[in-house]
């Protein structure tokens, strides 16, 4: 038989890798918003060197996925959301395409909490604006908070809700206090905290307790008016007491400041009825006023000449 001589051209063709042998997620300790995914690279390459991985994180609930490639098997994920349940799928890719996806298991980002107001400053006698402490987790989780730091007198702090509110009394140097709330995510308990400065500075006193005014025998153009000091001071010592002397039908008013808690006033008018409003000053200026029961003064009588000589 006649023999002959072929050539057979043979060749192959790469495909797509296999999924990844493996992929696991964890999430460093500071971190709410990241992750990182490390990657067994797949046994069967295709035919191909394995180029790169194409790695898509996932919220387990609820929320938008990231997807992120990479050129080696360990890649860190941005841009998740804090407190939130997440699966990565990761794939491999080569020329020929990308291959199947191997899903990590669940893990969960960090949760995040943060008040209301980083910076305070209160003011004796005036109720300062809640401090609220807002959880950033995913829906369903619930939280308990606990304070570091003891909060100046009058101000309360809810273990339940994370939140500071009150009527300080006392002044109180600004101070840095600790919240730190214990998180329950899908029955996984996770810790956060944050911090926020809380100071409590004076305010202008209370209104002055009582003032009352009297007019001494023979006396027709002064009183003394007796002041029962406020009942606080609004965490800075009293300098001095505005009193002003109003007659109750018609007239000029008389002002004067005293001292203490006793004044003479002096220029009223004869026989005229008066009330007097007093109040209370500090360094952070006048409080409210207290106003007495109305007083008299005596009445005088004019005559026009004092002495008079009558010939017989």
């Amino acid at each position: 038989p006649d023999t002959g001589t072929a050539v057979i051209s043979i060749g192959v063709t790469p495909i797509a890798p296999s999924s990844p042998a493996a992929a696991s997620a964890s999430v460093p300790t500071s971190s709410t918003t990241s992750a990182t995914i490390s990657i067994t690279a797949p046994p069967v390459n295709g035919g191909s060197p394995v180029t790169g991985y194409s790695i898509t994180t996932t919220p387990v609930l609820a929320g938008t996925s990231v997807t992120e490639t990479s050129t080696t098997t360990s890649k860190n994920i941005s841009g998740l959301q804090p407190g939130t349940q997440y699966t990565s799928a990761v794939s491999a890719i080569n020329a020929a395409g990308t291959g199947s996806a191997v899903i990590t298991s669940t893990f969960i980002t960090n949760p995040a909490i943060s008040p209301s107001a980083a910076t305070t400053t209160g003011a004796v006698n005036s109720p300062i604006t809640p401090i609220t402490t807002s959880l950033f987790a995913e829906a369903g989780s619930s939280a308990t908070y606990a304070l570091t730091g003891t909060l100046p007198e009058g101000l309360t702090f809810d273990t339940a809700t994370g939140t500071i509110s009150g009527t300080p009394t006392m002044v109180a140097a600004s101070a840095t206090y600790t919240i730190t709330a214990n998180v329950d995510i899908a029955g996984v308990e996770m810790t956060t905290s944050t911090t926020l400065s809380l100071g409590v500075t004076y305010s202008v006193p209370t209104a002055p307790g009582a003032a009352s005014g009297s007019v001494a025998s023979g006396a027709t153009t002064t009183a003394t008016v007796a002041i029962t000091a406020p009942l606080s001071n609004g965490g800075e010592s009293i300098d001095s007491y505005t009193l002003t002397l109003s007659p109750v039908i018609a007239g000029a008013s008389v002002a004067a400041t005293s001292a203490t808690t006793t004044a003479t006033v002096n220029g009223l008018q004869p026989g005229t009825r008066y009330v007097v409003e007093v109040v209370a000053n500090n360094a952070a200026g006048p409080g409210p006023a207290t106003t007495s029961a109305s007083f008299t003064t005596n009445p005088a009588l004019n005559i026009s000449t004092a002495t008079t000589t009558e010939a017989v």
